[in-house]
């Protein structure tokens, strides 16, 4: 859920250090500009974690595990593609002046991708119980989920 987090930060941070205000506050040396590269190690800190668990669920996991870890990886890709992708249909004197900005359905894309590895997640946990012969549970996000069903659901 880490990278869940530096992926929302990473969407925040295109949101606020862009445009006009963004560009006069670097070029008057008030903020520095993003590095590439520190954005980089940022992210892969949390991505570092997540690769190795992938890969040692490839080596001793079953294949619902492999498939499930799978998922999962694919989830935080999406994600973090979900969180920076910005409204490109805006035209660009806007985009300068004002900043990057999602659309509704990129922001809902966003949403739903979060939901999806937070889901992912709870997947490969009830698996591992499941394979290490724990007893079920109920899981937040399981409730979260049945709440959010419940209401939107007509009474």
């Amino acid at each position: 859920m880490t990278l869940a987090l530096r992926a929302d930060a990473a969407r925040q941070a295109i949101r606020f250090r862009s445009g006009l205000a963004e560009g006069l506050s670097v070029t008057l040396r008030q903020r520095r500009p993003l590095d590439p590269f520190e954005l980089h190690d940022w992210l892969s800190e949390d991505w570092r974690p997540v690769s190795d668990a992938w890969s040692r669920v490839h080596v001793v996991g079953s294949q619902r595990a492999i498939d499930v870890a799978d998922r999962l990886l694919d989830a935080c890709g999406d994600l973090l593609a979900a969180a920076t992708a910005f409204d490109q249909s805006r035209n660009r004197f806007t985009r300068a002046v004002r900043g990057e900005a999602q659309s509704d359905e990129q922001a809902e894309a966003y949403r739903a991708a979060f939901r999806r590895v937070a889901g992912e997640r709870v997947a490969l946990a009830r698996l591992a119980r499941d394979e290490a012969g724990n007893e079920e549970v109920v899981f937040a996000f399981d409730r979260a989920m049945a709440e959010s069903e419940s209401e939107t659901r007509p009474s």
